[in-house]
């Protein structure tokens, strides 16, 4: 039995929790946050976990120590920001100057108590903020969230257009959690068969996928109900009861998506194969986010 800390109970790390309490191999749900809605979040959190007979307990965190015999830690860290009032392309890197401090004091917290469980950051921009934990964390068990989300999507997409069902889709996608995603549509597959062979437009595709989130973001305000879910399948697969998974993790200097396998107990990314064009977007992809960083760290 597991124990997951969610750091964060806005909308998705309180949708994730409320998915939770619904997992038998989950012994407890640890949540920690600082906000003055925390009291009423976890109040219909506990009322739920009765309703749902929940087998996990639903622990209110007094300290943020109180999160350090997890298995595995969820960290939803942001500060509060309307992104109605952002442009699309910008909502993923909205207020990173102003949630460093936060990132880093987190970060160099679990350094400091040499937390040795998994991390898995949901913060956006994930590939950047992933990237920021795992340095000051001083922890290579840290895993960025986006990029699975991205492939249930893609499934999405390419299932309506082709008028089958989700399922039957096989995709991957590798990269940044952004706007320089990159759909490796040269293995993809319907039904087995190369996508190449259902003549749709898939760079329509592409582009509907890079600003689908944007486009619930900026009516809402936020996403949560896909993520939390989305979420609730890549702590499964850090708890090791799912074989594979496609988060962002270190690649070189910087972090990035790639595809993961759990591999006897270990954790391995790898490079999937690729044609000339998407190995060329993947290293523009990679240069991007290597810039975004190094001008933060310069910042910092």
């Amino acid at each position: 039995m597991y124990k997951v800390a969610i750091v964060g109970a806005g909308n998705v790390g309180a949708s994730l929790a409320s998915r939770l309490l619904r997992e038998d191999s989950v012994s407890k749900i640890k949540i920690y946050d600082t906000s003055d809605r925390f009291e009423a979040v976890y109040k219909d959190l506990a009322d739920e976990s009765v309703v749902v007979k929940a087998k996990p307990s639903l622990i209110k965190c007094k300290s943020i120590e109180d999160i350090l015999d997890s298995e595995v830690v969820v960290t939803t860290i942001k500060a509060n920001y309307d992104y109605r009032d952002y442009a699309p392309e910008d909502l993923r890197v909205v207020g990173i100057e102003k949630d460093f401090p936060r990132i880093k004091e987190f970060a160099t917290f679990l350094a400091r108590k040499k937390y040795e469980g998994k991390i898995l950051n949901v913060s956006n921009p994930v590939d950047i903020v992933t990237k920021l934990i795992s340095d000051y964390a001083e922890n290579d068990k840290v895993y960025g969230f986006g990029m699975s989300m991205d492939v249930y999507r893609a499934k999405r997409f390419l299932a309506e257009a082709a008028n089958v069902k989700p399922d039957s889709v096989d995709i991957t996608i590798v990269g940044e959690h952004g706007d320089t995603m990159v759909p490796l549509y040269s293995s993809a597959k319907i039904y087995n068969q190369p996508i190449e062979s259902f003549n749709l437009n898939l760079e329509e595709i592409k582009n509907k996928l890079r600003m689908h989130g944007a486009s619930i973001v900026k009516v809402l305000g936020y996403t949560r109900f896909a993520p939390a879910s989305a979420i609730l399948e890549d702590v499964k697969f850090l708890l090791g009861m799912k074989d594979k998974s496609l988060m962002s993790v270190k690649f070189k200097d910087v972090y990035l998506g790639l595809p993961l396998y759990n591999k006897n107990g270990i954790i391995e990314p790898e490079i999937p194969r690729m044609t000339m064009k998407e190995f060329e977007d993947f290293e523009k992809s990679y240069e991007k986010l290597k810039k975004i960083y190094e001008k933060i760290k310069l910042s910092s």
